[in-house]
């Protein structure tokens, strides 16, 4: 789960009490990694996880 300005955003269940990377990808845009795999995007403008693999 990610935690932005009080706001909480489901990222997966699977990956509960790991560490994820956020990379910033382009303006306001942020790719979601653990190890070496991405599993989703966050974008900061519109407030939205999208998921790239069903963890």
């Amino acid at each position: 789960m990610l935690l932005l300005e009080n706001q909480r955003y489901f990222i997966t269940k699977s990956l509960a009490g790991e560490r994820i990377g956020f990379e910033p990808v382009e303006d306001g845009l942020w790719r979601i990694y653990f190890s070496f795999v991405t599993i989703g995007y966050f974008g900061e403008r519109i407030r939205k996880v999208t998921r790239t693999l069903k963890v």
